[in-house]
């Protein structure tokens, strides 16, 4: 169903971690909201574990923080590198991971894609909340799909649907999951459990379509000349 950022700690839940800290202490001072953002993803990562996609997304959202802290601006493609750089220092094998291959690639088409769609769409305007997300899904599936194709060899026709359906209710359950750590509410408990229900629900509905994939076989390279019609996509916009 093209819904595998769901179940790994992405930058997705990194930027709700964030952006929870930076409406809790963003009143208080920037320093104050810079070190409990900071804290908290270090927090988060220890907990969920260093993986390659953990790694990047840590990165880059710390040095996301660092140059709003100090009033900043990176270069996607340079904030892109750096992250690379540093996480094949710490182990070149990375490079080989499909899950380092997949977040760098969704990322990348987030952060270059994105903003081309939404300007070619909207102009100065800025879209709804529902829009920015069917654009920024479209964008990270568009940089993913070759290496998608390449390694399952499966065409995910129903993924933007999946996407739609299921992200704008991950941040309910990340809060209530934390919540319930601290204390376990029974009307939270309840109400977290509908939550998952009805993602387990709409993920099998959805996957079980006989025309929700089509199967192209893996293995084969030719399917990153994709990125020609992409790199061609870009420039046009």
């Amino acid at each position: 169903a093209g819904l595998a950022h769901v179940v790994v700690a992405s930058g997705y839940h990194l930027s709700l971690v964030v952006g929870f800290a930076k409406k809790l202490f963003g009143k208080i001072s920037r320093f104050a909201t810079f070190g409990s953002a900071t804290l908290m993803l270090v927090l988060y990562i220890s907990i969920t574990g260093f993986s390659p996609s953990r790694a990047r997304a840590g990165l880059i959202t710390f040095f996301s923080l660092w140059a709003w802290y100090f009033g900043r601006k990176f270069h996607p493609a340079r904030l892109i590198l750096y992250a690379m750089a540093i996480t094949l220092f710490l182990d070149t094998s990375y490079i080989n991971n499909l899950a380092w291959q997949l977040s760098f690639a969704s990322y990348s088409g987030i952060m270059f894609l994105t903003p081309l769609i939404t300007k070619f769409l909207y102009g100065d305007k800025k879209p709804g909340y529902f829009a920015s997300l069917i654009i920024a899904s479209i964008s990270a599936q568009i940089f993913c799909l070759p290496i998608t194709l390449y390694n399952f060899g499966v065409l995910p026709v129903l993924a933007l649907l999946a996407n739609v359906v299921i992200t704008p209710t991950i941040p309910i359950v990340m809060l209530g999951t934390f919540v319930l750590g601290i204390l376990p509410l029974p009307p939270i408990v309840f109400v977290i459990k509908q939550i998952l229900a009805f993602q387990l629900f709409a993920i099998d509905a959805i996957a079980n379509q006989p025309w929700a994939g089509f199967d192209f076989g893996a293995g084969q390279p030719l399917v990153f000349l994709a990125y020609l019609p992409i790199v061609g996509l870009a420039l046009l916009l």
